[in-house]
C-alpha cells in the first residue's frame, strides 16, 4: 500500500485540528473554540482511502503564547525530519485574512518545500461547493497586498467549510434541544462534503516524489528566514 505523509500547518484558531478531524473522519484532535491553541505537541493519525495510507500531522499553531515562533517551526522541522518516507502535501490552513503569523509560515515553508508541495486551504467558507464563489474569493485574496497576491498564485487553493458538531443547547432549555441537533446534523453533511473535497485534492496532487529535507536548520537560520521575508 502506498504512504502519503500530509503536514498541516497554519496559525492559532484558524482551523488546523478540525481540518484533521474531518480529513482522517475521526475526533481524535483536539478541537478549540478559543483562542488559544489546543494543539500543544504534534499530533499524527493515518486512515487509508483508495487503497493509499494517508498519515495527517497536525502542528502546533503559529501565534501559539505558550511558544515562541521560532519553538514552533522547530516543531515543525522536527516533525519532517522524523517522517523518513518524506511529505507528500503541505496544507496551509487560513480563514482567508492572512495574518502576520500566515505569512511567517509561507516564508518558511517556500524555504523549504518547492513548488507543488503547498496547498492554501482556505476555511469556513459556506460556499465552498460553488466554483464561481470559490474564484470570487480566490480573486479577493489576490486583491488584499502584492505579498499575499505572490502567496495565493503560488500555490493550489482549496475551499471547505468545517464548522461545528458539538453544539450545545442553553443550559436549562430543551426546547432549544431539537434545534441544536438540526444545527450539528446539517453541520456534519457540511463536513463530509468538505472530507470529499479534501480527498479529490490529495489525489490528485500528492507528489510520487515525496519532499524530504535533506538539511537541517539551525535556530539562527529560522530567524533569518523570518526576517528577510
Amino acid at each position: 500500500m502506498d504512504n502519503r505523509n500530509v503536514l498541516v500547518v497554519g496559525g492559532t484558531g484558524c482551523g488546523k485540528s478540525v481540518l484533521c478531524n474531518v480529513l482522517t473522519g475521526t475526533d481524535e484532535f483536539k478541537e478549540g473554540n478559543y483562542t488559544v491553541s489546543e494543539t500543544q505537541n504534534i499530533q499524527i493519525r493515518s486512515f487509508d482511502w483508495k487503497e493509499i495510507k494517508y498519515s495527517v500531522a497536525d502542528t502546533v499553531g503559529i501565534g501559539n503564547i505558550n511558544l515562541t515562533t521560532k519553538e514552533v517551526l522547530s516543531s515543525i522541522i522536527e516533525k519532517i525530519n522524523s517522517m523518513s518516507e518524506g511529505i507528500s502535501q503541505v496544507l496551509l490552513v487560513t480563514d482567508g485574512r492572512f495574518l502576520k503569523e500566515e505569512i511567517e509560515i509561507y516564508d518558511f515553508l517556500k524555504e523549504i518545500f518547492k513548488g507543488g508541495f503547498v496547498t492554501i486551504v482556505r476555511t469556513k467558507f459556506a460556499s465552498f461547493q460553488n466554483k464561481d464563489e470559490c474564484e470570487k474569493d480566490i480573486k479577493a485574496m489576490l486583491d488584499v497586498n502584492k505579498k499575499i497576491a505572490k502567496i495565493v498564485k503560488s500555490c493550489k487553493v482549496i475551499h471547505v467549510d468545517n464548522p461545528p458538531i458539538d453544539i450545545k443547547a442553553y443550559e436549562n432549555n430543551s426546547d432549544d434541544d431539537e434545534d441544536v441537533v438540526t444545527i450539528n446534523r446539517i453541520n456534519a453533511k457540511s463536513r463530509n462534503k468538505s472530507r470529499e473535497k479534501l480527498l479529490s485534492h490529495l489525489e490528485q496532487v500528492c507528489q510520487d516524489d515525496k519532499l524530504k529535507m535533506g538539511k537541517k536548520f539551525s535556530f539562527s537560520k529560522i530567524v533569518k528566514i523570518i526576517k528577510k521575508n
